[in-house]
């Protein structure tokens, strides 16, 4: 038990600090974020910069609503057509529509497909412009509106085609027993099926509906790029992506998107299969998305590695009525990073996010305030995924079992390496709820967390744990305050410091663990190894700083605790109950703690006075041993 150098105290008093000012920002910024995340007075303000100027172009084709198609090829700015198909007919490959503010709604059938533009050449085809200047376009000024009112979808693109669309309003799409890929009705909005490259930009696109797949947009194969578009308001019932369904596209980019308010039975906001491809999602808001099922804002099904990037979202007041409530992401290796999660909720699993049957990264994320109603996570749920959980923060969230992390059914071993996990709250598991895992905690802060029942800071139910250099501080709970271990096994705690909990620091019930180099200091009572159903717990401990507890050491009958090297201090009792006890090495004195209650100063009993428990470095990562001990 050796000292920490002032400057490791000093490195976690600034540690400290941070967190305390990190989160109280965030959640002093809730008003901030939520009045962002409002509709503004006008939802379809566009995006993007409001005069673009025109880019030089070979050929263009002219729409009004008040022009003329007969015997008009639109060629005439001053002449122009009066429907966006008779242009895009007249067009040539790699033309452009340029098309005049007003509504179009016109509808036609072609190879038994009914639509408002059927596209089967490259074409860019854009809106906002006026009939005195066809040089630069304005989508906000010039609104240019194409509402198939309910008579069928609004593009249609078959072939390989080069498409881009922009600056257009895309609304009142209804694929109703127009068919898609899989048989079911997709695209009401839009549908392409295998198009060579879809650039979708500035658009509006709401109230749309597709009975299965996209009632926004339905985009199947090929590569496609999203951006500055506002999609709200469209459904798909009876199965996924009211927003979006993506695909099996090569490559699909979507940024700087708002998803709002859109419904389906899976992923409300968007559904995205990857097969074959990749993609990048970032800079996007969904927000207000409800699924029936799982992926209120998000749900990706991927056999790719790696197969998705999700960065830099908000993610905010989706729900599903199973999992994932924000975000519901399915096999594949996927990267999530700096996203925030907020006020999102799920009826099941996952109030932020769900991963089921995923390797995937998460780093640098916020989640906020989001619930599982019953179920595991409420800011991340895990199933059978054998994640990494890297230097995010979970705050306020809730959920039945793990109020900021739950999993379980993953013999893969889990990873939540430096995490700040705090006020968070569950039935069981306040910090975090495990139940048949495998997991690796490593250099996380879990403080200021409540679990009902047990396990305030972390619950473990015949799970395997390895627990190394992580603070658990303040949890509360009415069994296991810190820890509670149940009908666990090989479980190591190793670095770790357990204090100031309102009840007890660790529980070990009918459970086996190895303790080295950990303080249990400042709780209503220390350690209890106890027996249930005639399984008894068990306990070695090494190098073990037991300190200002009620009763520090309780074993009941049939269990057993093996001591070699401890200090204790401040007890009301050190060793209590009627178990199997064997001590070596103990030594009674003053840890003098510095002001952090766990950090020693020079002058502690503790300093020089462990044994020798192959252990080389400490909490803070300090070499072991330092001076003549450990």
């Amino acid at each position: 038990m050796s000292p920490v150098p002032s400057r490791s105290f000093a490195f976690q008093a600034r540690r400290f600090g941070y967190v305390a000012l990190s989160l109280g920002l965030a959640l002093a910024g809730l008003g901030s974020i939520f009045m962002l995340l409002s509709p503004p007075h006008n939802p379809f303000a566009q995006p993007q910069k409001a005069i673009i100027a025109e880019p030089g172009v070979a050929s263009i084709r002219y729409v009004v609503p008040s022009g003329t198609d007969a015997g008009n090829d639109c060629g005439n700015s001053a002449a122009p057509c009066a429907t966006v198909q008779h242009a895009v007919d007249m067009a040539a490959p790699g033309d452009e529509v340029h098309v005049a503010a007003g509504t179009y709604t016109d509808v036609q059938a072609r190879d038994g497909i009914t639509q408002m533009v059927y596209i089967s050449k490259t074409a860019t085809i854009r809106g906002g412009y006026t009939t005195t200047n066809w040089a630069t376009f304005d989508p906000s000024a010039n609104p240019t509106t194409l509402d198939a009112r309910d008579q069928g979808r609004v593009f249609y693109i078959t072939g390989t085609p080069d498409v881009r669309l922009e600056g257009l309003n895309i609304t009142g799409g209804n694929a109703r027993g127009l068919g898609g890929v899989f048989g079911g009705d997709g695209g009401g909005g839009l549908y392409t099926a295998n198009s060579d490259n879809l650039v979708v930009s500035g658009c509006q696109i709401y109230s749309n509906t597709a009975a299965y797949y996209g009632g926004g947009g339905d985009v199947y194969g090929g590569d496609a790029i999203l951006v500055n578009n506002v999609i709200t308001g469209n459904s798909a019932p009876l199965y996924g992506g009211g927003g979006l369904y993506l695909d099996t596209a090569v490559l699909v980019s979507a940024t700087n998107n708002r998803i709002l308010s859109n419904t389906a039975f899976l992923g409300a906001g968007v559904w995205w299969g990857i097969i074959n491809g990749r993609g990048s999602f970032s800079g996007n808001t969904l927000a207000g998305n409800v699924a029936a099922d799982r992926g209120g804002g998000l749900m990706l099904i991927s056999t790719n590695t790696p197969s998705l990037t999700l960065s830099g979202n908000t993610i905010a007041r989706n729900r599903a009525g199973n999992d994932g409530g924000g975000a519901w992401l399915g096999t594949g290796i996927s990267t999530v990073t700096a996203n925030l999660f907020i006020s999102n909720a799920a009826a099941g699993s996952g109030g932020g996010i769900f991963l089921y049957y995923s390797a995937d990264t998460l780093a640098n994320n916020v989640f906020i305030s989001n619930t599982s109603d019953y179920d595991f996570g409420g800011g991340i749920g895990l199933q059978q995924s054998p994640a990494r959980l890297i230097g995010n923060q979970l705050s306020h969230n809730q959920a039945g079992v793990g109020g900021g992390v739950g999993g379980w059914d993953s013999p893969a071993s889990a990873q939540l390496i430096d995490n700040i996990i705090t006020d968070n709250v569950a039935y069981s598991g306040g910090g975090i709820g495990l139940y048949a895992m495998t997991a690796t905690l490593k250099g996380n802060l879990i403080a200021g967390n409540a679990g009902s029942i047990r396990g305030g800071g972390i619950d473990a139910v015949e799970s395997s744990t390895a627990l190394d250099g992580n603070l658990i501080a303040s949890n509360s709970s009415s069994d296991g305050s810190g820890i509670y271990l149940w009908h666990s096994s090989r479980n190591v705690l190793t670095n770790n410091v357990v204090i100031s909990h309102s009840g007890l620091g660790l529980i070990v019930d009918r459970s086996d663990a190895r303790l080295l180099h950990n303080t249990i200091a400042h709780n209503l009572a220390g350690i209890l190894v106890s027996t249930t159903s005639g399984m008894p717990g068990i306990v070695t401990m090494t190098n073990t700083l037991l300190a200002n507890d009620g009763a520090a050491l309780n074993v009941t009958s049939g269990s057993t605790a093996t001591l070699d090297g401890v200090l204790w201090f401040g007890n009301l009792l050190d060793v209590s109950g009627s178990g199997a006890v064997t001590i070596a090495q103990a030594v009674t004195g003053n840890p003098s703690f510095a002001l952090d209650g766990y950090h020693l100063l020079t002058d502690s009993a503790a300093i020089d006075t462990g044994v020798d428990s192959h252990i080389t470095i400490d909490i803070d990562g300090d070499a072991l041993p330092q001076g003549r001990g450990f």
